[in-house]
């Protein structure tokens, strides 16, 4: 039987391209969910959408989902930043009309 504290969510706020000081440890999520974080973070420019990609990276487990609603970040940057042999796309929300609703499952452990 899983202990009590299983039963809770856990958040935690950070900066999402370094959360080393408050998540040291790898594969720690077994979701994450991020809506219009992906989008605020490309605009702010300057490689920070692939450092929080690779944080993700870090942080998700194997096995684990990535829950993206997204409308900004193109396409092409998306699949090459989220690439097939690291991410099973179990929905691809490219083709939704304003924001795409996006489910991937992380494949291995970087």
């Amino acid at each position: 039987e899983p202990d009590a504290s299983s039963k809770y969510v856990k958040m935690f706020q950070g900066d999402a391209r370094n959360l080393q000081t408050e998540l040291p440890t790898d594969s720690f999520f077994d979701v994450v969910l991020e809506k219009g974080a992906f989008d605020a973070i490309y605009l702010s420019g300057d490689g920070n959408l692939e450092q929080a990609i690779e944080e993700i990276k870090r942080l998700l487990k194997p096995g684990g989902i990535l829950m993206s609603v997204s409308g900004v970040v193109p396409e092409d940057l998306r699949r090459t930043l989220l690439p097939l042999d690291d991410w099973e796309w179990m929905r691809d929300g490219s083709d939704d009309l304003k924001a795409g609703c996006f489910i991937l499952k992380h494949l291995k452990k970087i």
